[in-house]
């Protein structure tokens, strides 16, 4: 993926709760799109751009994620479902096409479910939950693992951010000595999450992604993984009536 500068600029609405970030380009019928766990609207870049001709698009940064604050009450899928919904109201969107990724994916469910006459289509992208209870257990332990460790290493990659850059000026020194072979810092952090790697010419997409996940606030990111467990997601799912596009992506 070709890295696209950050071209849209977030700007605030003041919700209920209290305000909401969102990027927002194009013309035509709304479309909203929700980001997964650990990352912000910035991912939507290359959607914003690529899509402006057929939509006026929104990608928000959900609460505690990107440059929204977090909520002070507990942020699980169903009360996100709310504030979208929210958002919408405040956008004047009575009808809106819904695009949601990972995490996102299970607040889209809700928010489809939930409200049917108001998203027209909706695409769940990257989006896995479970047939029956022994499932539910598996990954109940899985996530409950990985929710330990990001809970205990933010923390630390936070005070280590800063030095990252003298660590990446001095590798890059080493690099033409070893054409290829000497990976950099973000690559080094990314290779368990992607399964093509960014270039070394790319690898400020690694930088920004790295970024919003720093900025994630430690108690929604709790939340959200507990919540991917939530049982009520699956019957969300079986309500919902508008045309729904699922993509699966084990390699991108």
């Amino acid at each position: 993926m070709e890295y696209l500068p950050d071209t849209f600029p977030v700007q605030f609405v003041e919700l209920s709760h209290g305000p909401v970030g969102y990027r927002q380009n194009g013309e035509g019928f709304p479309l909203v799109l929700l980001h997964g766990w650990g990352t912000s609207s910035y991912c939507w870049q290359h959607t914003l751009a690529y899509l402006a001709d057929g939509w006026r698009i929104y990608a928000l940064d959900l609460p505690g994620y990107g440059m929204s604050p977090p909520l002070t009450e507990k942020s699980g899928s169903e009360r996100l479902a709310e504030l979208v919904i929210a958002f919408a109201d405040a956008m004047g969107m009575e009808r809106f096409d819904l695009n949601a990724h990972s995490f996102g994916a299970s607040v889209a469910a809700y928010v489809a479910a939930r409200w049917p006459e108001r998203v027209r289509r909706l695409v769940l992208t990257c989006f896995s939950t479970f047939q029956n209870e022994f499932e539910r257990r598996m990954v109940e332990q899985m996530l409950s693992q990985m929710g330990v460790s990001v809970a205990l290493w933010q923390p630390w990659m936070s005070l280590w951010h800063p030095w990252m850059g003298l660590w990446q000026s001095w590798m890059t020194l080493w690099r033409p000595q070893f054409p290829g072979s000497v990976p950099s810092i973000y690559q080094t952090l990314a290779w368990r999450f992607f399964y093509t790697i960014p270039s070394h010419e790319n690898e400020a997409i690694l930088r920004e992604g790295f970024s919003d996940f720093l900025r994630m606030d430690p108690r929604t990111s709790l939340e959200s993984i507990s919540n991917a467990l939530n049982p009520a997601v699956n019957d969300a799912l079986r309500e919902i009536v508008a045309p729904t596009l699922l993509v699966g992506a084990a390699r991108i």
